[in-house]
């Protein structure tokens, strides 16, 4: 099976588990995380919304990464309104986001062992960006921004769990929601790059807990 055909596969499973098991407030699924639903406390600042840590676990154990991306979407309009491309090339970009950010210090790896700690991202509530004209009309690629009104500054959610990939427990989980809020500004024209933005963002904070753990100043 081929990355695209997987990737396909994943965001039909996603969508059918996020319709059965339903969500407790926007941008939270509750039927994602594996067993109980941990107890969150609020994240540090400039950090992540929500945040859960095992007491006592010393994560400077793990020096690599098994990754899954998952995107759910919480009504059949919602997910009939992004093409499956647009997911794939997006579930590349966070991909990507986070392999930049991990470098060869944590590598990515697909298989579990006691020193790889594996990572479920579910995205939700992707919001593409949007930019109209004065005239209503909506820019194309390469326009002048400047000149524009803001429709929407676009953004996601996310929520993750953290796992020891050998015996599968869980030691963490966030959530954190990039809502159009929180983005004072854009970064540019395409419609998803505040999306991407909060890829990056959730990488870097990814790698700068994984630094704490092990010492790195």
């Amino acid at each position: 099976m081929n990355t695209t055909v997987k990737i396909a596969v994943i965001v039909m499973i996603s969508f059918a588990l996020a319709l059965s098991s339903g969500c407790a407030k926007k941008g939270v699924y509750p039927g994602f995380f594996l067993g109980k639903y941990p107890h969150f406390s609020p994240g540090p600042e400039g950090g992540a919304d929500l945040v859960y840590i095992k007491k006592d676990i010393d994560f400077s154990v793990y020096n690599k990464i098994m990754l899954e991306i998952q995107f759910y979407f919480d009504s059949g309009s919602k997910y009939n309104a992004i093409h499956p491309e647009v997911i794939a090339a997006l579930t590349k970009d966070m991909y990507k986001a986070i392999a930049d950010a991990t470098g060869d210090t944590y590598p990515l790896v697909d298989q579990a062992r006691p020193d790889v700690l594996r990572i479920r991202f579910a995205i939700t509530d992707i919001v593409p960006h949007r930019i109209v004209s004065a005239s209503g009309k909506k820019f194309g690629k390469g326009q002048e921004e400047n000149f524009g009104k803001y429709v929407s500054v676009g953004g996601a959610s996310m929520q993750a769990e953290i796992l020891d990939s050998w015996t599968n427990e869980r030691v963490g989980a966030v959530i954190d929601i990039k809502s159009v809020e929180k983005f004072k500004d854009y970064k540019s024209i395409d419609e998803w790059g505040n999306t991407k933005e909060a890829f990056k963002f959730w990488a870097e904070r990814l790698r700068l807990f994984l630094d704490k753990a092990h010492g790195v100043k």
